[in-house]
């Protein structure tokens, strides 16, 4: 979970998830509007990326995002991640492939 750390507003969320049949271990986030704006989502998706090297079994991180979530991508891409392409995700369609520098370890930290 993810708050404002001056009222404790729950803003949003990131952290890892593979369910069975992902395609790779996925740095998964939403966030309200204002987070977005206000840096917040970035600083959030920094500190899940800073700790990626405390999981040795992740060989490489991935963001899927829904095409015209344009938020969304923004913040990958400033992020450092790469998009490769799309891929299906079962009933939840097609989604953009973000993939981040890699190995985990090697995810620049950048602010």
């Amino acid at each position: 979970a993810v708050e404002r750390s001056d009222d404790q507003q729950l803003i949003g969320c990131a952290g890892y998830w593979e369910p069975y049949g992902w395609p790779a271990t996925e740095l998964a986030f939403w966030f309200l509007h204002e987070a977005y704006l206000e840096d917040h989502a970035f600083e959030a998706v920094h500190a899940v990326l800073r700790r990626a090297g405390e999981y040795p079994n992740i060989a490489r991180i991935v963001s899927f995002i829904a095409p015209g979530n344009d938020l969304a991508r923004e913040l990958a891409e400033n992020a450092g991640a790469s998009l490769i392409g799309t891929v299906d995700l079962f009933d939840f369609g097609a989604h953009c492939e973000y993939v981040f520098p890699g190995p985990p370890t090697d995810v620049p930290v950048t602010g």
